[in-house]
């Protein structure tokens, strides 16, 4: 989806289960560990077959491969250039 769209800026969020939502309800009723309390910044649930760190690398992998792309260092790079030019300017 982000190369079809093509945000200069990219951030990768985990589902977190807070209190009165329906998630939170399944990760009680299962008995499931949170790992993390960290809301949102890194995987709260460590399941087996989906470990925490398989979350991390793969969201590691998408922001090198956003953040690499010439199109996505280009924009940021005019955004940038024009962003002192106005304050030098100004």
């Amino acid at each position: 989806m982000a190369a079809f769209v093509r945000p200069d800026l990219l951030t990768i969020h985990f589902a977190h289960p807070y209190p009165g939502t329906r998630y939170f309800d399944q990760v009680r009723e299962h008995r499931i560990p949170l790992d993390s309390l960290h809301a949102q910044s890194e995987p709260a649930l460590n399941l087996p077959g989906l470990p925490a760190e398989t979350l991390q690398r793969a969201a590691r992998r998408m922001l090198r491969r956003h953040y690499t792309r010439p199109t996505t260092l280009a924009s940021l790079a005019r955004k940038g250039i024009a962003t002192i030019a106005d304050r030098a300017f100004a």
